[in-house]
């Protein structure tokens, strides 16, 4: 039910490139890092008990994700009025906006190996016998 939250949150994310974008991307992460410094801190000391809470943080957390790696590339495909524009050519913003989903792609595949390992050696009981 956590992954639904989450993953509505990120079609949330993704979708809201047709309502805005963000000007500085850094934002949604500096949010995702704070995010997740709070989460571990009320995960450690099991401060939320309610199902409910979870799931809407979830959404947030899915939200932010979602947004993230749409504007950056929005931003690398189209936005062309920036500061931080190097007025690449159109192959090389193509090429960028592959090396950014295939970094992305990378990313998630390693997140879930470090995933795999410490529950193999943290918490080897919920590989064999899961919750729910």
């Amino acid at each position: 039910m956590l992954q639904l939250g989450y993953n509505l949150g990120d079609v949330l994310g993704v979708s809201s490139i047709y309502a805005m974008s963000v000007k500085y991307p850094s934002g949604p992460t500096i949010i995702q890092m704070i995010n997740f410094a709070l989460l571990s801190v009320v995960m450690y000391f099991n401060l939320f008990s309610s199902y409910i809470i979870m799931f809407l943080w979830c959404v947030f957390i899915g939200t932010l994700g979602g947004t993230c790696y749409t504007n950056f590339i929005f931003m690398a495909n189209c936005k062309t009025n920036m500061k931080e524009d190097f007025n690449l050519s159109f192959q090389e913003r193509e090429l960028s906006v592959n090396l950014l989903l295939l970094s992305l792609g990378i990313g998630v595949f390693f997140a879930s190996c470090i995933c795999f390992f410490v529950l193999e050696y943290f918490f080897p009981e919920m590989l064999y016998n899961p919750p729910g």
